[in-house]
């Protein structure tokens, strides 16, 4: 392991002794990130904040994550990415040639995938990435993705800043989202017992929330706790429903970094 490898792992076994875990995968997943080529480190910055920015992820999830097809017209992004205008679409799309995520067939104008990224078809990589990067820069966190714990299985994010640990299980899409994938959520919680555990769900529709708080019962009944779930808290563009304790769910609104700066301020 490496020395941030094994700091984190001493972090956690002091944190819960009992705990086994693995914390290897997130450099087999790196090569699956959607990220610039050869960048120096402030254009990643740069491109971090890009990224942050919810409309910018729905467009790169449409072009770069397939969407059910390979080339995008103008108008099928305007449907399908939701830019706030066409100037922003044009402005964000010039950005991603330059980059070579995106590439532009200019007498047709349509865009699609730059070759490079061929082999990335799940954009939820790439979400996780985002989300260390914003812990890793605004708190300076030591920050894990993909970490496996014996009898558990793998926690998408789990992070350390000041002595405080905060667990958050990825959600790139709001569709999907099944009652077992909120009980598996609800047993990180119980057994890892964060200062705060989060389901964070990359949408900025707050009708999501509302229409979640009865399956979020449903599930949190599944492992045995009671009570009703607690009301939905708007923070900004953010929606967060406080659950039970210190336990979350809460969509990214706006931008990832609101999001986690509401979580963090709980």
């Amino acid at each position: 392991m490496t020395p941030s490898m094994c700091s984190f792992v001493d972090l956690l076994h002091s944190h819960d002794p009992d705990l086994r875990v693995s914390v290897g995968g997130q450099e087999l997943l790196d090569a699956l990130v959607v990220r610039p080529a050869d960048v120096s480190p402030d254009e990643e910055a740069c491109y971090v904040q890009f990224l942050d920015v919810s409309f910018h992820r729905r467009l790169l999830r449409c072009v770069v994550g397939g969407g059910g097809r390979s080339v995008w017209s103008r108008e099928d992004l305007v449907t399908e990415a939701a830019p706030p205008s066409l100037q922003a679409l044009d402005e964000a799309l010039r950005q991603c040639v330059q980059w070579e995520l995106v590439v532009e067939d200019e007498p047709s104008q349509r865009w699609y995938r730059h070759p490079r990224l061929v082999r990335i078809g799940n954009f939820g990589w790439t979400f996780e990435w985002l989300v260390q990067q914003v812990l890793e820069r605004e708190y300076g966190a030591l920050v894990r993705r993909h970490v496996l714990v014996w009898g558990l299985g793998e926690i998408d994010v789990l992070s350390v800043a000041n002595g405080q640990w905060l667990l958050v299980e990825c959600k790139s899409s709001s569709k999907g989202l099944t009652n077992l994938q909120l009980r598996r959520f609800f047993e990180q919680c119980q057994a890892i017992h964060a200062d705060r555990s989060v389901l964070l769900i990359d949408t900025d529709d707050s009708h999501q929330m509302r229409q979640r708080r009865g399956q979020l019962g449903q599930a949190l009944a599944s492992v045995g706790r009671k009570g009703a779930v607690g009301a939905i808290e708007r923070i900004g563009g953010t929606s967060i429903v406080h659950v039970q304790d210190t336990w979350m769910v809460a969509d990214t609104g706006n931008a990832v970094s609101e999001t986690i700066r509401a979580i963090m301020a709980r």
